[in-house]
């Protein structure tokens, strides 16, 4: 069991750096703070859609839009009358989901982001706590904010 307990203070200590980013960025695209949005003046800093493009496809490269282009037959052809379209939700996830609001679950999605965060953080206060060799622990938190950052800009 010590060993047990040993090999999940290392381990643990080692991933932290990562799961705390994990937490963050997830909360910045819970709420969607890493797209600007139709319709509003906002938009993301750089370094917000930074960390979320790290966060979902492991790369600081931000794609590049492309200017929407003209829709030629649109400029030769008349335009013909079209049914009207149905009302739009201001959120579109809403219709596909069969809720009314995906808040519900955002916030719930929140609140794991934060205990998540929150429990990481108590992990390492417990592993420079409650441990002797708190250079072996020094050195794994170092590197696991090295090791990530480095397999990044590779």
């Amino acid at each position: 069991m010590k060993t047990i307990r040993l090999l999940h203070l290392y381990l643990g200590t080692f991933i932290a750096p990562s799961l705390l980013f994990f937490a963050l960025t997830g909360a910045i695209q819970t709420l969607g703070l890493h797209e600007a949005r139709r319709g509003s003046g906002y938009q993301p800093a750089t370094w917000i859609k930074m960390l979320a493009q790290v966060h979902k496809h492991q790369t600081m490269e931000l794609p590049q839009h492309r200017p929407a282009l003209p829709d030629q037959r649109a400029q030769t052809e008349k335009p013909k009358a079209e049914a009207p379209l149905p009302a739009k939700t201001d959120d579109a996830h809403a219709e596909h989901s069969g809720h009314k609001s995906p808040w519900p679950l955002k916030i719930f999605f929140l609140f794991v982001c934060f205990g998540l965060a929150f429990t990481t953080l108590l992990g390492l206060y417990m592993s420079f706590t409650f441990n002797r060799n708190k250079k072996l622990v020094t050195l794994l938190l170092v590197l696991g904010v090295i090791v990530p950052v480095a397999l990044l800009l590779l």
